[in-house]
């Protein structure tokens, strides 16, 4: 038997949080990796293993500085937001 889960999961409401902190942001404007990593909850060290190994958003290095692109972090929010309502139903669904 599964525990009850709460209505509404801590991860979406920081998905949320990340999303409305890009929201006033310009699409062409570009944030350093500190800003990056304050907008998007990581480290910087997890941004610079997201760059070597693929798994990070997506980057612009001029001249030997890592810049993230707001547009290009708020396309990468939206591919790895996972709803976990959605991930439940699929496994009740699959039973």
């Amino acid at each position: 038997m599964r525990r009850p889960q709460p209505p509404y999961h801590t991860i979406l409401l920081r998905a949320d949080t990340i999303k409305a902190l890009l929201e006033p942001l310009p699409g062409d404007m570009s944030l350093s990796v500190l800003e990056a990593q304050t907008v998007i909850g990581c480290s910087g060290n997890w941004l610079d293993c997201g760059r070597i190994y693929g798994y990070g958003p997506r980057f612009v290095k001029d001249n030997g500085l890592i810049r993230y692109p707001v547009a290009y972090l708020r396309e990468w929010i939206s591919q790895h937001t996972v709803d976990p309502r959605d991930v439940a139903a699929k496994l009740e669904a699959a039973e």
